[in-house]
């Protein structure tokens, strides 16, 4: 009897299925870009994350709206991801998104940036180049 006691008694304690967090449906690109984008801000405000994992949700949210082709937001949040943790791949993100919105001497900084956190970066030179060639294409006479 005390046996089947016990066992009803863990059975009864046993965590249920949870809903996924908002934290996992933030790091979830199955996900539809909306849900995505609400999940994130949602575990951002709720408090829980500090430092570098903040960050990276920061930087989360930023790659959504970069890919919905909100440039200025994701440069906003790409801002905060960097000031919690500075990593070459948000430098590359945001000097890319400064890029699209034709702050080229911006892009060139963060790709530039980028490289000399993580030298032969070819993500970072592709921004690179390409931030070098617009910004000479743009200030050109004969445009």
């Amino acid at each position: 009897m005390f046996l089947l006691t016990l066992l009803m008694s863990v059975e009864a304690a046993a965590p249920q299925a949870r809903a996924p967090t908002s934290l996992a449906r933030c790091k979830d690109a199955s996900l539809d870009d909306e849900i995505r984008v609400a999940a994130c801000t949602a575990a951002i405000n709720s408090g829980s994350e500090f430092g570098g994992r903040l960050g990276e949700l920061y930087a989360i949210r930023g790659n959504v709206r970069f890919s919905e082709n909100d440039f200025g937001r994701a440069i906003r949040d790409y801002d905060r991801a960097l000031a919690l943790k500075p990593n070459w791949g948000v430098f590359t993100l945001r000097g890319m998104a400064h890029a699209k919105t034709g702050a080229y001497r911006l892009a060139i900084s963060d790709c530039t940036r980028a490289l000399q956190m993580s030298p032969g970066l070819s993500m970072a030179q592709d921004c690179l180049a390409d931030a070098r060639a617009s910004k000479a294409r743009h200030s050109s006479p004969h445009r």
